[in-house]
Order: structure tokens, then sequence, then C-alpha cells
């Protein structure tokens, strides 16, 4: 009861199992070995084979094994994975356990056959020996059949809502439910993830662990044999083994030893048989002997009444006369008493047999009466006359206690010998010889333990002797198997044993763990033989269990390896200089140092910690289906993923896609499940991913890093995103290259993206090795698929139809698949799309076709094959007779990884990403460029893919890169022969051709990428680590470093993550800028932004917030948040609007406001400004001037009160406050004559004499800003701090934008966009200015990054020391345009678009007039 309790206990802790399933599975096993341990004794009962005491020991025996077997099963069912149903897990743990099982049963079993028949002549221990073996032969036909069976037909009832047949849980279920899903973190799980992640580990990495476990082992054997050679065994049992401790019996034998000397006077008979005790010579014979015994020490008396008869004859008497004497010596009264001693012939004449009485003191000891036995009946058979001492005792004493001793060794050699041969069904011999050892260090260990506690031989000893084999073999058997089981034989012992204990180490503790429990119990008992029993017992469980989890693997450990390999998931060659590993087209091989297999997280933590073992470069593998080189990793170690295939469940997030009070569901998997085990595991539970491959044997692992491409439909992902794996993350999790484990989100704390989540997705996995991940998942729905066959010419038909089709699609949230075959020459088209509930579509053959479709599907994917039949089916085309229902849809082909497909034949492909407003050059231009192509070499691949993929405009490289959402499509080239030296060079050309077509490639899809590697950096992004970066990848980093630079790199992103920003100027066109930028999260999503707005118009501040993100600039923000409510929501938690004036004293902020700005900003970016030209120069200074020193004062107070001070103060400020020099210009402050008098005169009215050098008031009203905000700088300290970082940058004649938001963009009509479209309008045909110079004009989005960039970079640029640093934004020195090439430009542009609204028919036409007099003139009209 004891060990079923606790059984029941770790099942229910540790076990997924639900309850009812739980109790069932402990019921079976004890039912099933009670049964078979009755069945067993039944069955000897029935053929007349007795029974004894010691068959008690039985039920024990199988219980613990069938026990063991349970926990066995229960973690084979563990391992299966939770993508499968209860019932399937069941039948593949009966595939997987049932082995070990097996092997161990047989084992035993033979071990205890082999002990009954070399005790053949003793039939109590013969009885026990056939008894344990038919029982636990019993048992194992119960654990493989009954147990599955009972568990598979209680689950099926539970699904049909039937009764359970778990006894005492009498309660219905509900709901079917698909099983093995729970996630528990009880005290059994705790206990299997310390065996498998803390302790298991131990034997391949701690030298420690590995010396004491080997040191235990040889000091328990040598121990143990140094004992057994010095002292030896003692033999015999004594009497009261068997006896109570309260029984009246033990009476007797005290009083024996008080009265008698410890000896009792037995009586013994000595039998004569054929005696001729007529003859003279048997008479002095008999009368030897009888002397004999009769000297001997310890007899008391021998009476002969034959020898006295014998005496009264004459020494001649015939036998007639012997006879006679005979009857009338038993007819006396003398002689009746002994008519019982005698047997007489058939005849009833002759004496057959006679027995005489001989009474001995017998010894209560044991030893001593053996020994006294021994030497009365070696007195008997050196007799000249025949004769047999005999007594009850004698055949116990003499024949088994003293010949036991001789038996125990005999037995154990044989078995030991029979076990080895029943092993080598199951293991090699090297690994069945190991196992074997290991049980007889464990039976050489309790044989010295004997010995020292002064067990002698007997039958209960040798009982558990040989129930050690039993025992033992099963732990051995388990750890050898397990051994073997996955690893190869040049894996090296330590990752050999290592593997072992974490798939059975947990296993074989509850086996040791339940037995000692029992036996325990059974040292409580009362009486000496049970006691024995039980110490012995706990000997030889916990010797076996310390030997098996410890000692044997720790002793292996130390044996070296000459190659640290392992099998790979894919094709494998291992040369003499280390594994090779093959991808599965076979035209990408990589040879790296060491190849090892992860089991567990903590395995690739400790191989990427590990630099003296496992050397650098470390990346992982999973599938090796990637056509490209990307698995490259020469002299490195790769670790390969395919055991990381656990489930762990669904889970639910929150994400700001679907509000902020609801959820999504997320699934989480570890990096080596492969998507169609993925999306089996969704089915049974009613969901889906929003993406679905056509490649199921994908790793997770390998599709979070690398590019997918599926033909998504239906809604938006919850994660935001659709179209591949990636866009279905909202967390993963990685080892980085300091062996840490570390975990990325989709979403902030705060609702925001994070924008380093999205450079990890596109890092190939050089920042981190992926282990598990949280995938978002979605309702299930039914697909409707129609197959449409086209024609392949004319082209521009064709594409055409094509792309209709996806238009067509797109408006019912479907997609299309297309394959273009050049070969056969026909389009073959599937069009999908969400099954209506409401109005199902008609599909008559629905089952058919997809019976007979997907499985040609999948056989010409595999081969690249186009059969020309399929163009037969033209008449058919979008007919509801090719249309078919997937519910659930397909799972995704699932590729054979070493299956031979037709000799060489095998589907390559090199995938290009384009936009999809170039469909439709793309595809025309690149079917005419392969039949070109084909025209000059005679090659053409079979066929071009066309997969249309959803961005999300959230990736920052890649091919679904891009700051704006939109469908891109791919244009894949395909071909049977990955080998054939033509289509390298196809790809070659092919490459260059698409690239010139804007077309991006993919380092995972793209063969020979590594050529054009400055055209691979587009697809990679962040910082790599050394550690994890292998030769082929550093070559597309190495490639973007030598890029230049338009933005602030990537150390420099995560500066503005998190902080508080003071922004003035927001309405205006620089400071709308920046702000769209920083709320983009392309540089880091800032924690608050505080605008500082003025009241104009009646509008508040909030109102004119509200004015500012109508602006064009953030329909980007929109796209990306769903609309204008995501984006007042983002606005709502990031950006503050402060009511405030820079013309006012304090800003206008109120108190609180100030203390608020004060003590949470860190940065100041003062862009607000009057930029005009007519306004007095009083309000010109009031604005620009006296505005910058208050928001400076604002900025020092800020500094004074952040604990780090204020990371920036930057000032936007103009080229052009250096208007009066003439040649290059410096970033830095030059003098202004008059300067200290002109601002000692700022708090009163400015005259014009002042400004007489300067073009305009705005011009000269920013160098007095300057150079107010250094002297108080210079004049104004911070007791314990720094000065204030200030910054000034000056940006030259800003034009429309670049690239962001979007190429041309501007919402203001001034400057030189003003000047330009009144000339191209015919308004002013002349401009004051000399053709010949050059006008600095700079794009809008790099004085945005100019300004985020100032910042970062602050701390080198006040590190130069001197005056105030200057940032110049400009293009005069390294792209200058002179006025003669903008005029240019202007006329070519509008002579191709003239406008209608041209004023009095002027034609675009600009003079430059240096002297002015023609502009004036101009104006005047």
């Amino acid at each position: 009861m004891v060990m079923i309790g606790y059984a029941m206990t770790f099942l229910a802790w540790e076990t997924r199992l639900p309850r009812q399933t739980q109790a069932l599975t402990v019921v079976c096993a004890a039912f099933i070995p009670a049964a078979a341990s009755i069945s067993s004794f039944g069955i000897f009962g029935y053929i007349g084979l007795p029974l004894n005491v010691l068959s008690i020991l039985v039920p024990f025996l199988v219980l613990a094994v069938g026990i063991d077997a349970m926990f066995v099963m229960s973690t084979a069912a563990k391992e299966v994975g939770s993508e499968v149903g209860f019932v399937e897990a069941i039948s593949k743990a009966v595939a997987h356990g049932g082995k070990a099982v097996t092997a161990a049963s047989l084992t035993s079993v033979v071990a205890f056959l082999v002990a009954a028949a070399t005790v053949s002549e003793l039939p109590g221990l013969v009885s026990v020996n056939l008894s344990l073996a038919l029982s636990l032969v019993l048992n194992w036909v119960g654990m493989l059949t009954v147990f599955p069976a009972m568990l598979a037909l209680n689950e099926r009832r539970i699904i049909a809502e039937r009764m359970d047949l778990a006894p005492c849980l009498h309660r219905r279920q509900t709901s079917p439910r698909p099983v093995i899903t729970v996630k528990c973190t009880g005290l059994g799980s705790r206990l299997r993830n310390f065996m498998a992640n803390d302790y298991a580990p131990l034997v391949a990495s701690s030298k420690a662990f590995r010396l004491g476990g080997a040191i235990i082992f040889l000091s328990l054997v040598l121990t143990a044999i140094a004992a057994l050679l010095t002292k030896g065994l003692e033999v015999g049992m004594p009497d009261r083994y068997f006896v109570r401790d309260d029984s009246y019996v033990n009476d007797f034998f005290d009083s024996l030893h008080e009265s008698f000397s410890n000896r009792a006077l037995v009586e013994m008979g000595l039998v004569l048989p054929t005696p001729h005790f007529g003859v003279g010579a048997y008479h002095v014979g008999l009368r030897e002997l009888l002397g004999a015994l009769g000297s001997s020490s310890g007899v008391a008396k021998v009476e002969c009444w034959l020898s006295k008869l014998a005496t009264s004859l004459p020494d001649r008497a015939t036998p007639a006369e012997a006879n006679a004497t005979l009857a009338a010596f038993l007819g006396s009264p003398a002689g009746k008493m002994f008519a019982r001693d005698v047997v007489h012939s058939k005849t009833g004449n002759d004496l057959a047999a006679a027995r005489c009485r001989i009474f001995v003191w017998q010894p209560v000891d044991v030893a001593l009466r053996s020994r006294q036995g021994q030497r009365l009946t070696a007195i008997a058979d050196r007799a000249s006359v025949p004769a047999i001492l005999y007594h009850a005792s004698l055949p116990v004493h003499v024949g088994r206690y003293e010949e036991i001793q001789g038996l125990i060794f005999q037995t154990m050699g044989y078995a030991c010998f029979a076990v080895f041969s029943a092993l080598l069904l199951f293991l090699p011999p090297h690994l069945a010889l190991l196992a074997v050892t290991n049980v007889a260090s464990v039976v050489v260990v309790l044989l010295g333990f004997m010995v020292l506690a002064g067990i002698s031989c007997n039958a209960i000893s040798y009982i558990v002797c040989v129930m050690a084999i039993g025992f033992c073999v099963d732990y051995s058997c388990h750890i050898m198997h397990f051994a073997n089981h996955d690893p190869t034989a040049r894996t090296a012992w330590g990752e050999r044993m290592m593997h072992s204990l974490k798939s059975c180490g947990y296993d074989i503790f509850h086996g040791c763990v339940t037995a000692f429990l029992g036996v325990v119990l059974l040292s409580l008992g009362q009486s000496p033989a049970f006691r024995m029993f039980s110490i012995m017992s706990m000997v030889i469980t916990g010797t076996g269990g310390l030997l098996a989890l410890w000692g044997m693997p720790a002793l292996l450990a130390f044996i070296p390896t000459c190659c640290r390999v392992v099998p790979a998931n894919g094709s494998r060659v291992v040369p003499a200089n280390g594994p090779e590993l093959v991808n599965w087209m076979g035209n990408a091989r990589t040879s790296p140092q060491i190849f090892v297999e992860a089991d567990t997280v903590q395995d690739v933590q400790r191989v990427v910690r590990d630099s003296a073992h496992y050397p650098s470069p470390v990346r992982a593998v999973g599938a090796l289906l990637s056509p490209s080189a990307c698995h490259s990793n020469d002299g490195g170690t790769t670790i390969g993923m395919g055991k990381l295939t656990h489930i762990s469940g669904l889970h639910h997030m929150k994400s700001p896609m679907v509000g902020p009070q609801q959820e999504i569901q997320c699934v989480e998997a570890q990096a080596g499940v492969t998507l169609s085990q993925l999306q089996r595991f969704l089915q049974g539970r009613g969901l889906e991913m929003a993406f679905s491959a056509e490649i199921g044997s994908a790793t997770l692992g390998g599709v979070c890093f690398a590019t997918t491409k599926d033909s998504a439909l239906g809604p938006v992902c919850p994660s935001g995103g659709i179209g591949d794996f990636q866009s279905c993350l909202m967390a993963l999790t990685v080892v980085d290259g300091d062996g840490e484990l570390t975990e990325h989100h989709l979403y902030k704390d705060d609702g925001s993206k994070d924008l380093a989540f999205q450079s990890l997705l596109s890092s190939e996995g050089t920042q981190g090795i992926a282990v598990s991940m949280l995938v978002a998942v979605r309702h299930a729905r039914p697909i409707v698929t129609t197959l449409h066959v086209l024609r392949a010419g004319p082209v521009n038909h064709m594409c055409e139809h094509i792309k209709d089709m996806h238009a067509s699609a797109a408006r019912a949230e479907g997609n299309i698949f297309a394959l273009i075959s050049l070969r056969s020459g026909y389009v073959l088209v599937e069009h999908r799309a969400l099954q209506d509930l409401d109005s199902k579509t008609w599909a008559p053959l629905s089952g058919l076709v997809r019976t007979l479709y997907e499985p040609l599907k999948k056989w010409c994917f595999q081969r690249s094959a186009t059969p020309a039949f399929v163009g037969l089916l033209r008449c058919l085309s979008g007919s509801c007779f090719l249309r078919y229902t997937s519910n659930p849809r397909r799972p995704g082909f699932e590729y054979p990884q070493r299956a031979q497909i037709q000799g060489r034949r095998r589907l390559t492909f090199s995938y290009y990403s384009f936009p999809l407003s170039s469909y439709d050059d793309v595809v025309r231009g690149g079917v005419e460029w392969i039949r070109s192509h084909k025209h000059k070499t005679g090659f053409t691949p079979d066929a071009i893919a066309i997969y249309f993929v959803t961005k999300s405009g959230d990736r920052v490289a890649g091919p679904y890169a891009g700051p704006k959402a939109g469908v891109t499509f791919s244009f894949d080239p395909t071909y049977h022969d990955p080998l054939d030296a033509r289509w390298p060079n196809f790809l070659h050309a092919f490459s260059a051709w698409a690239r010139a077509q804007g077309g991006r490639p993919s380092l995972n899809q793209t063969p020979g990428i590594e050529a054009a590697p400055e055209w691979g950096a587009l697809c990679i992004s962040g910082n790599p680590h050394p550690r994890l970066c292998s030769t082929w990848l550093q070559k597309f980093f190495d490639a973007r470093e030598a890029m230049p630079k338009l933005a602030p790199g990537p150390g420099q992103v995560s500066f503005w993550e998190g902080k508080s920003v003071l922004l003035t100027g927001a309405t205006g066109y620089v400071g709308k800028a920046v702000l769209a930028k920083l709320l983009s999260g392309r540089v880091g999503l800032p924690r608050r932004v505080f605008v500082l707005l003025r009241e104009r118009d009646g509008a508040g501040a909030e109102a004119r917030l509200r004015q500012i993100l109508a602006s064009q600039i953030f329909d980007f923000h929109r796209e990306m948040l769903r609309g204008q409510a995501g984006l007042e929501r983002l606005t709502s938690e990031r950006v503050v609007a402060v009511p405030g004036d820079i013309c006012s004293e304090d800003l206008g902020l109120s108190p609180d406001t100030r203390d608020q700005i004060r003590v949470s900003c860190t940065v100041v970016i003062h862009s607000a400004a009057l930029v005009s030209f007519s306004e007095p120069l009083s309000v010109m200074h009031e604005a620009n001037s006296l505005g910058a020193l208050r928001v400076l004062k604002l900025a020092e107070e800020c500094h004074a009160h952040q604990r780090g001070g204020l990371a920036c103060f930057v000032h936007v400020s103009t080229s052009y406050v250096n208007a009066d020099r003439v040649g290059n210009v410096e970033e830095r402050l030059y003098p202004h004559p008059g300067i200290e008098k002109l601002l000692h005169k700022h708090q009163e009215q400015l005259h014009d004499t002042d400004v007489a050098s300067f073009p305009n008031y705005y011009a000269f009203s920013k160098r007095v800003a300057e150079h107010l905000l250094q002297q108080h700088i210079s004049t104004s300290t911070i007791e314990g701090q720094a000065g204030l970082p200030l910054v000034i940058v000056r940006p030259a004649c800003i034009g429309c934008s670049w690239r962001e938001p979007q190429p041309g963009w501007g919402d203001a009509l001034q400057g030189t966009g003003a000047v330009l479209l009144a000339a191209g309008l015919g308004l002013l045909p002349h401009i004051h200015a000399d053709a010949r110079l050059v006008h600095d004009l700079v794009p809008l989005d790099t004085v945005v990054d100019a300004i985020l960039a100032v910042p970062p970079c602050a701390p080198g640029l006040l590190a130069k020391g001197g005056s105030i640093p200057v940032v110049q934004v400009g293009s005069s020195m390294t792209k200058p345009l002179h006025f003669q090439e903008l005029a240019e430009a202007m006329e070519n542009y509008f002579s191709e678009h003239p406008s209608s609204q041209r004023f009095c028919g002027g034609r675009p036409h600009l003079e430059f007039d240096p002297d002015g007099a023609r502009f004036r003139a101009t104006l005047a009209r």
C-alpha cells in the first residue's frame, strides 16, 4: 500500500494525465502484478508444484517491477509530445517505452529460470524461482496489453461522456478534451526537471561528480571483494528465522539454552538396507559401525536390536535359520516394539531393511549442527556395511545449508551469463557487457555486506541474491538502453550517460524509492527472516540505484571517445576530420568541428558557455531544408535542435491590437517543433496559426530567424501581422552569446512595439539561439480551394489573369498561389478563400479532389515536377469540380529526411521578393528573360512559383522590410536537380537581373547570395555576437558596415528608449517631423514627450495637438496602429500637450506642469522659432532670442533635478547665422562685432542698425540666440554637477523629405519649394541670385536624423572642449547643388508635367538676376 500510495502521489504531482486516468494508471500498476502473482500460484497449484514460505516474497518483487514499468511507460508517453491525442500518445509510448520494459522483464525472467535450473535438487527454491519467472512474464504481458488498453478505453469513454473506469471516481466528463496538455509545476515536475536539467548534465560537465561516482563505485566493489576473500561467507539458517518474536516456540529454544547447555536430545535413525545379519562378516562390520557412531562426540546412545539378534545366531547360519530367528524375535514380547523398524521383501520371508536408533545431543547452533551431521553421515558412508543415517534436519543443514554457498555463486554466474545473452537481443555486445557488469557489482556488494553483517548463506539470502539480479538488471538495462537509443557509437560516454539519465533517471529513482519503501515496512515484521530479507533488499535497492544513477555513469564518463558526433536530422557523412552536414537538397555542405544534439535548453546554454570544448562560432540547425549555405559553420560547433520538441500548451497574452481589456491566445513551443507538428497540435483544439507553410518539416527555431512565405489568408494575426511565420511571433526566448537565457517580446509593458524584437528576428540567429517561442493563434476556419489551370502564353494575358485572381481573393481575405510551368506550358493557380459559414460553397467532389490533389502536389513539390497531364484540366478550370474544402487546413508537407527520391530528382529553388507595384514588369520581364536565357544557353528552370505575402511594415531588414504595410510577391524559379552545374550558373545571372529590378533576396532561400554580400546585407540587422556569428554570415555584416550610414547606428538605436523629452516647435515643419520620428519607434520609443504648444485662434494645447496628428506625416502611424484610434491611443500614453508660450515669462507654464517637466525630462529639443521676414526686429528678438534663453533656463532646472543630469539640450538654429561670412564656415560660434554691447540690450528694443550686415531679422535673431545661450552657459554653474550639455544644430535651407515619411513630402509652401512652384507656374520668371552659386539644400528627414543623432553623440561632442558644440547640416560640401541645376530641373519637370493653373500662359522658366533689378521689377508688377 505504501508503494502504491507513493506512486499515486508522484504520478498526480508530475504527470499531465487527468485525475481519473492517474487513478486508473496506479490501479493497473498494482492490479496487474498482483494478478500475475496470484495467477502463477494458481498455475503451480494446478500442476502440483508445491509452494513454501518463501513464495510470499514473490508479489513484492513483481509489484516493484510493475510500478517501475508504469513510470517508464508514463515517461514515454510524456516524451511523445503534446501535439498528439491521448490514445495515439499511449500507442507511441508502448512502442517507445515497451522496448525498455521488454528488455528488463526478459532479462529478469531469464535470470530466474537459470536460477531454478541451477537448484533443481532443492524443490523449494525451484518453486520460488519459477513463480518469479512466471509472474514477471504475466506482468509483462499485462503492462504491454491490458495497461494501455485500459487507459485507451477509459479515454474513449471519457470522450464519449460515459462513466470513467477508474474505481471510486464515478463522475462524467462534460466535454471531450485532448489530454496531455496541462502544464504542471508540482513536486514531481520539479524533481523530473532536476534530474533532467540539473543532475544529468553533471555527468558530462562536472569532474568532481564523475570522480566522486567512480570512487563510490570502486570502493564499494573492492571493499566487498576484500571482505569475501578475508573472512568468507557463513552458512546455515537459525531455527528461529521463521518464528515470530512472540511465539511460544522461542520458549523451547530458551529452555534448551538454560537446561541443556544449548543442545537437545535428538533421535536419529540408522537404516540398514538388505542386512545379511546371519553372515559373520556382516556382523563384524555392523559392530564396527555402531562402535564408531557410539564413540562420536555428542552421541548419547546407540540402540541396535539387529546387532543383538545377530549375536544369538551361529557364525554360518542359513538364511532360513536367520529368518526363523527374526520371526521368533519379532513375535516375542520384547521384539514387538521393533516391528515397525522392519521391512520385508516382496516374498514376505527375507529381510529387506532394518532401522536402528541413535540418540544424539544436537546443538542448537546451526553451524555446529551442520558439522555434527556431516561427521555422523560420513561415518555411515565409510562403513563396510550399507547404512544410511537419517534425521529430518540432516538434509536441510547438511545438504542445503552447506551446499547453498556453492549454489549462490554457481547461480550468480549462470544467471549473469544468461542475462548477457538475453541483452544481446536489445543492446550491442559492449553495452550488454556493461549492464551485466553493473549487475554483478551489485551482487558482489551484497555478498560483501553479508560477510560484514554476519548474514549466512541460506534460503532467504539465496532468494535475495537472485532478486538482486532481477532488480538491478532493470536499472542497468534502462541506463544502457537509453544510452544506445539516440547517440551513436562515436558519442562521448559522458554525453551518452547524460542523455540516458535525462531519459530514465527519474524513473529509476522512483523504482528505487518504491522498492525501498516496501522493504522498509518488511523490516517491521516480527520474524527474523523478514528482517533479514528487508535489510538485504534495502542494500540491493540502494546500491543498485546508487551505482545505476551515479557510480556506473560517472565511471563510464571517464572513457574517452575518438569523435564527439551525434546524428543530424539531415543527411550526414562522418569523415576522418569531423562530421559533414548536408542540406536536404544536397547542394550545401559544411564540416563543423563538433556537432552535438541538445536534449534540453540547459544543453544549449552549456555548449555556448563552454568555449574550451565547443569552438566558436556556435550555430543551431533544424531540419536543414534551406537551399542556401546559411547553415555553413566550418570548424565551429553546430547544435542540432531536433529534440527540443515540447509544446507547453496554450497561454493568454495582452495585445494592443485587440484592445487593452482583451487577450489573445498563444501557443508555447520549443525550437525543435516542426510547423506541421504545431499545426496538428492546434487543430486538435480548434485553432490555427495565421501562417501555414508548404514545407511542414521546417522547425520553429529555423523559421523564426529566416524568411518564410505562404499564401496566408484570413484576418490579421492577433500579433498585428500576417503573411510569414515571424508575423505570428509574440515572444521569443533565446540563449545569447554569453549562454544566458533572455526573453524578448513583440510588445513592451507599455503596449508599444519593441524595435529590438524586430531587429532580433532579422539577425539570422547571430544575437541568440532560439529555444522556445510564443506564437499567436486564432480560431480555425475552413478553407475553400479552387484550382485554375491556364495556358502559359501569351505572357500579358497570363500576367493579368493571375493579378486579377489575387485581387479578387484579397477582397475576400483570401490569397492565391501560382505555379508557371515552363516545361509543360500551363499555369496552376490555387485560389484559397475562407469558407462562408452561413452559405457553404458547393464542392460536389471535395473529398475526391483533395484526396488526389494534395498527395500529387506533395509528390510534385519534392521532385519539382510539372506533369503535363495537369494541363488537360483546363476545361474544368475554376469549376466546382476542381474545388475542395480543407477543415482543418493541411499542416504542411513533411519531406523525408533520408529517403532517396528517384535518383537525383529533388526540389531546389531560389527566392526573390518584389513590391506588388512592380508586378507587371517583374513577371512579364522575368518570363521573357528566362526565355532569352534558354535561347542563349539551352537551360531553363522547371517552373516559377509566385507567392503573395502581406508585410506589416515592422521589419527592419529582409524581404519584408519597409516602413509601410502592404503586399509583396515572390518570383521563385524552381529546378529538379540541385547538383546540376547549370543551375548555379543560371541563378548567378538571374540574381543580377532580380537585383536590377529592385528585388530583395533571402539569406536562407537564395542560393549563391554570398557572391553579392552587399545585396544580402539588406537581410540582416543588429550587431552580431562573435560567439554566434559564422564566417559566412560575417560577410554580410562586413558589407553592411561598408555601406554609407544615413541614420544613427545600431548602437544608438536604444538611446531614446524610455527617455522623457521636452519638444518645442511641434507645429512647425521640423518639429512636427521630429515628433513623428520619435513616435515611430524606429529610434526607440520615448516614455513621454512633452510638447509645448501655445493657444492660437481659440484652440488650446490639446486641440492643436490633434491638429498636428491629423497631418499626413502620421499616416504611417495610422497604418501601423490600424487607424486613427490606434494613433490616439499611442499619443494618449506617450504625448503630453503642455500649454505654454516661449514669448512669455517662465514659458507660461503652471507651477505643477513646470515641476512635472523638470523632474522627468532628460532631453530638451528646442526647435520653436518665428520664421518670418516681415515681422519687426523686436518681435523676432522676443521669440527667437529670448525664447531660446527661457527654454534654456527650464533645461537648467531639469539638469539640476535629474540624478544624472540632463542628457542633452538641442538648440535648432540655422546655418545662415553666419550669412555675413565668405568662404568655408566652420562648426563653431564666430565672434560678432559689438556682441557684448548688443547682449546687454537684450531686454530693450534693438535697432535696425544692429543688423545691417544680415539679410533678414530671422538670421540675426538666431545669431543673437546662440550668443545669449553661450553667455548664459558660461556664467551659470550648478553646484555638484557638470555644466549643461548644450549642442547647437544648424540646418541649411530645408527642402522636402528624401525617404521618410515618403519621398517628396512637405506640408508647407515655403522656401525653395515656394520659389520653384512660382517659377513653374510662370509667376516668377526672375530671381535675385547668381546661377553659378551653390544652393545649400538638405532634405527634411536628414535634418530630423541629425537632430535625433545629436543627444546620443553629445558626450563625444562635449569632450572636445572649447565653446558650445555645433553640428551643421548641409549639402554644399558633399553634394553641391548649383542654382542653374535647380532651375533646369524645375523647367524639365513642369515641361513634362504642365500645370493647368499657369499664370497668364507663362512658361516654366527661371532667369537669374545677380543685381536684382529685374527681380524687383517683377515684384513691382
